[in-house]
């Protein structure tokens, strides 16, 4: 796998007009498909939701490649797409983060009845609740006449403890 990591540096590159952002060098040695030259490498996979593409025998996210050829490391830890967007592998939208930080930054559920992350109704009380995971336990935060002041507790919560969070809906 080391390998690969010097061979993505030798044959592809790193460029913003590609879908996935990265493309083959135009210049590939003999044993490289010609035809592949300065074309987009790799191609969305809807089941994942990611692009991504074959090297070398082996799959791998665009955006992991794209962090490895432009700060020279690959990835230990997770790749955040920071705007939610995992067609937007720009360099400038991604950061690495633990597992954990990567959840903070998750989208809404789509079963989510309020319109925003982290608040629901509970029927046993006829009230809304707010709720934000900490360190895996999930806390409490109130409950609210409204969604939107259950949305606030969750807004105030998550800016101290989520801080890899980008919006709170």
């Amino acid at each position: 796998m080391e390998k690969d990591f010097e061979l993505f540096d030798k044959f592809l590159i790193y460029d913003v007009t590609a879908p996935g952002c990265v493309r083959w060098k135009k210049i590939v040695p003999k044993y490289v498909q010609k035809s592949n030259a300065g074309l987009p490498f790799g191609s969305f996979d809807k089941q994942s939701n990611y692009f991504s593409g074959w090297f070398n025998g082996k799959k791998y996210k665009l955006h992991r490649i794209v962090w490895l050829l432009q700060t020279g490391n690959w990835p230990n830890n997770c790749v955040d797409h920071i705007d939610r967007d995992t067609k937007n592998n720009n360099i400038h939208n991604l950061r690495i983060c633990t597992k954990g930080e990567n959840k903070q930054n998750e989208k809404r559920r789509k079963d989510n009845k309020s319109g925003y992350k982290g608040v629901y109704f509970y029927k046993l009380t006829n009230k809304w609740r707010s709720v934000i995971s900490i360190n895996k336990k999930r806390i409490s935060l109130g409950l609210f006449d409204t969604p939107e002041e259950a949305m606030l507790a969750r807004k105030k919560a998550a800016a101290i403890y989520h801080p890899f969070c980008t919006d709170y809906q």
